[in-house]
Protein backbone atom coordinates (compact mmCIF):
# COMPACT_ATOMS: atom_id res chain seq x y z
CA UNK A 1 0.00 0.00 0.00
CA UNK A 2 0.66 3.63 -0.56
CA UNK A 3 2.82 5.53 2.51
CA UNK A 4 0.73 8.32 3.53
CA UNK A 5 2.55 11.55 4.06
CA UNK A 6 1.13 14.90 6.60
CA UNK A 7 0.72 17.68 4.30
CA UNK A 8 4.00 19.37 3.02
CA UNK A 9 6.07 16.70 4.62
CA UNK A 10 7.05 16.05 1.23
CA UNK A 11 8.87 19.29 -0.38
CA UNK A 12 6.86 20.79 -3.43
CA UNK A 13 9.90 20.39 -5.98
CA UNK A 14 9.65 16.62 -5.11
CA UNK A 15 5.70 16.63 -5.72
CA UNK A 16 6.16 18.51 -9.19
CA UNK A 17 8.97 16.43 -10.41
CA UNK A 18 6.43 13.79 -9.73
CA UNK A 19 3.56 15.56 -11.55
CA UNK A 20 5.80 16.01 -14.53
CA UNK A 21 6.93 12.37 -14.94
CA UNK A 22 3.03 11.52 -15.19
CA UNK A 23 2.49 10.92 -11.02
CA UNK A 24 -0.95 10.79 -9.34
CA UNK A 25 -1.15 11.83 -6.12
CA UNK A 26 -4.26 11.67 -3.75
CA UNK A 27 -4.89 14.48 -1.48
CA UNK A 28 -8.19 16.47 0.60
CA UNK A 29 -9.77 19.18 -1.04
CA UNK A 30 -12.75 21.20 0.76
CA UNK A 31 -15.33 18.51 0.07
CA UNK A 32 -13.73 15.41 -0.84
CA UNK A 33 -10.71 13.36 -1.23
CA UNK A 34 -9.27 13.31 -5.09
CA UNK A 35 -7.05 12.08 -7.18
CA UNK A 36 -4.71 14.72 -9.15
CA UNK A 37 -2.37 14.93 -12.05
CA UNK A 38 -0.63 17.76 -13.77
CA UNK A 39 -2.87 18.55 -16.57
CA UNK A 40 -0.39 18.41 -19.62
CA UNK A 41 1.10 14.78 -18.32
CA UNK A 42 -0.75 12.99 -20.75
CA UNK A 43 0.67 9.83 -18.47
CA UNK A 44 -0.68 11.54 -15.58
CA UNK A 45 -4.60 12.15 -16.93
CA UNK A 46 -4.81 8.65 -18.50
CA UNK A 47 -3.61 6.74 -15.27
CA UNK A 48 -6.29 8.89 -13.28
CA UNK A 49 -8.28 7.74 -15.72
CA UNK A 50 -7.69 4.07 -15.38
CA UNK A 51 -7.65 4.37 -11.56
CA UNK A 52 -11.03 6.04 -11.40
CA UNK A 53 -12.33 4.03 -14.64
CA UNK A 54 -13.23 7.40 -15.93
CA UNK A 55 -14.46 7.20 -19.72
CA UNK A 56 -13.24 9.86 -22.06
CA UNK A 57 -16.88 10.36 -22.28
CA UNK A 58 -16.50 12.13 -18.40
CA UNK A 59 -15.31 15.01 -17.39
CA UNK A 60 -12.44 15.82 -14.75
CA UNK A 61 -12.30 18.68 -13.69
CA UNK A 62 -9.62 21.54 -13.37
CA UNK A 63 -8.52 22.76 -9.90
CA UNK A 64 -6.73 26.58 -10.45
CA UNK A 65 -4.99 28.27 -7.70
CA UNK A 66 -6.68 32.26 -8.47
CA UNK A 67 -9.29 33.80 -11.27
CA UNK A 68 -6.14 35.00 -12.72
CA UNK A 69 -5.71 31.18 -14.70
CA UNK A 70 -9.30 30.96 -15.39
CA UNK A 71 -9.08 32.81 -18.86
CA UNK A 72 -6.63 30.52 -20.32
CA UNK A 73 -7.83 27.43 -20.23
CA UNK A 74 -12.10 28.57 -20.14
CA UNK A 75 -13.75 31.16 -21.79
CA UNK A 76 -16.32 32.92 -19.46
CA UNK A 77 -18.50 36.15 -19.56
CA UNK A 78 -17.99 39.57 -17.74
CA UNK A 79 -21.34 37.88 -15.53
CA UNK A 80 -19.86 34.04 -15.09
CA UNK A 81 -16.44 35.83 -13.70
CA UNK A 82 -18.33 38.05 -11.23
CA UNK A 83 -20.11 35.65 -9.99
CA UNK A 84 -17.29 33.41 -9.58
CA UNK A 85 -14.86 36.15 -8.04
CA UNK A 86 -17.98 36.17 -5.66
CA UNK A 87 -17.98 32.62 -4.61
CA UNK A 88 -14.50 31.16 -4.34
CA UNK A 89 -12.50 29.86 -3.02
CA UNK A 90 -15.46 27.76 -2.06
CA UNK A 91 -17.74 24.33 -2.77
CA UNK A 92 -18.38 25.39 -6.36
CA UNK A 93 -17.62 23.12 -9.89
CA UNK A 94 -18.21 25.66 -12.84
CA UNK A 95 -18.78 23.96 -16.51
CA UNK A 96 -17.46 26.30 -19.22
CA UNK A 97 -16.60 26.16 -22.15
CA UNK A 98 -12.67 25.18 -23.01
CA UNK A 99 -9.68 26.52 -24.67
CA UNK A 100 -7.35 25.24 -26.79
CA UNK A 101 -4.94 25.40 -24.21
CA UNK A 102 -7.05 22.50 -22.36
CA UNK A 103 -5.92 19.09 -23.51
CA UNK A 104 -7.98 17.04 -25.79
CA UNK A 105 -7.48 13.79 -23.65
CA UNK A 106 -9.18 15.85 -20.50
CA UNK A 107 -11.89 17.16 -22.76
CA UNK A 108 -15.74 15.51 -23.71
CA UNK A 109 -17.69 15.79 -27.23
CA UNK A 110 -18.87 18.80 -25.80
CA UNK A 111 -15.67 20.71 -25.31
CA UNK A 112 -16.33 21.58 -21.77
CA UNK A 113 -14.34 21.92 -18.57
CA UNK A 114 -15.23 22.00 -14.86
CA UNK A 115 -13.18 24.75 -13.27
CA UNK A 116 -12.76 24.32 -9.41
CA UNK A 117 -11.50 27.06 -7.10
CA UNK A 118 -11.11 25.34 -3.47
CA UNK A 119 -8.15 27.25 -1.57
CA UNK A 120 -6.34 24.76 -0.29
CA UNK A 121 -2.53 25.72 0.42
CA UNK A 122 -1.40 22.04 -0.86
CA UNK A 123 -2.98 22.43 -4.23
CA UNK A 124 -2.26 25.88 -4.64
CA UNK A 125 1.28 25.07 -3.86
CA UNK A 126 1.45 22.29 -6.44
CA UNK A 127 -0.24 24.33 -9.16
CA UNK A 128 2.36 27.38 -8.74
CA UNK A 129 5.11 25.00 -8.96
CA UNK A 130 4.05 23.49 -12.05
CA UNK A 131 2.74 26.52 -13.51
CA UNK A 132 -0.75 25.06 -14.47
CA UNK A 133 -4.00 23.58 -12.86
CA UNK A 134 -3.90 20.08 -11.77
CA UNK A 135 -6.48 17.60 -12.95
CA UNK A 136 -8.85 15.94 -11.05
CA UNK A 137 -11.39 13.51 -9.85
CA UNK A 138 -12.72 12.39 -6.15
CA UNK A 139 -11.73 9.32 -4.76
CA UNK A 140 -14.98 7.33 -4.90
CA UNK A 141 -15.14 4.01 -3.27
CA UNK A 142 -17.48 1.76 -5.34
CA UNK A 143 -20.34 1.11 -5.11
CA UNK A 144 -22.16 4.66 -4.16
CA UNK A 145 -19.42 6.39 -1.62
CA UNK A 146 -16.26 8.51 -1.07
CA UNK A 147 -12.88 7.77 0.38
CA UNK A 148 -13.46 9.74 3.93
CA UNK A 149 -9.88 9.71 5.74
CA UNK A 150 -6.39 9.30 3.70
CA UNK A 151 -6.07 5.58 4.62
CA UNK A 152 -9.30 4.66 2.53
CA UNK A 153 -7.43 6.55 -0.65
CA UNK A 154 -4.68 4.54 -0.02
CA UNK A 155 -6.20 1.48 0.60
CA UNK A 156 -8.44 1.66 -2.54
CA UNK A 157 -5.88 3.68 -4.78
CA UNK A 158 -2.53 1.89 -3.92
CA UNK A 159 -1.08 2.74 -7.00
CA UNK A 160 -0.58 6.08 -6.66
CA UNK A 161 2.64 7.90 -5.93
CA UNK A 162 1.75 9.82 -3.15
CA UNK A 163 -1.44 10.07 -0.37
CA UNK A 164 -1.69 13.28 2.39
CA UNK A 165 -3.78 13.31 4.85
CA UNK A 166 -6.37 16.12 4.91
CA UNK A 167 -8.46 14.44 8.45
CA UNK A 168 -11.67 13.47 7.57
CA UNK A 169 -13.71 14.23 4.78
CA UNK A 170 -17.39 13.71 5.10
CA UNK A 171 -19.00 12.54 1.78
CA UNK A 172 -20.16 15.97 0.55
CA UNK A 173 -19.52 17.57 -3.09
CA UNK A 174 -19.29 20.45 -4.90
CA UNK A 175 -22.37 22.06 -6.41
CA UNK A 176 -22.02 22.18 -9.80
CA UNK A 177 -22.55 25.33 -12.16
CA UNK A 178 -23.24 25.62 -15.84
CA UNK A 179 -22.24 28.61 -16.99
CA UNK A 180 -21.83 27.81 -20.96
CA UNK A 181 -25.23 28.93 -21.70
CA UNK A 182 -26.31 33.31 -21.01
CA UNK A 183 -27.84 32.23 -18.15
CA UNK A 184 -26.32 30.16 -15.39
CA UNK A 185 -28.06 26.74 -14.30
CA UNK A 186 -27.44 24.62 -12.05
CA UNK A 187 -26.47 21.57 -12.21
CA UNK A 188 -26.03 20.08 -9.18
CA UNK A 189 -26.41 20.79 -5.46
CA UNK A 190 -24.08 20.08 -3.15
CA UNK A 191 -22.61 21.85 -0.55
CA UNK A 192 -21.63 24.71 -1.83
CA UNK A 193 -24.60 27.66 -0.96
CA UNK A 194 -27.05 28.69 -3.74
CA UNK A 195 -28.97 30.44 -1.81
CA UNK A 196 -29.03 34.24 -3.34
CA UNK A 197 -26.46 33.10 -5.70
CA UNK A 198 -27.57 34.29 -8.73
Amino acid sequence: MVRIYSEFEVSIRELAESLEKGGVIGLATDTTYALVAALSSRRGVEKLRELRKVPPSKNLSLLIKDLTQISKFAYIDRIGYRLVKRVTPGHYTFILKATKEVPRLTLTKQRTVGIRICGMPLIDAMCEAIGEPLISGSAVLPPNGYCETASAVAEKYPELDYVFDGGFRSANYSTVIDLTESNPIIQREGIGNIEGIF
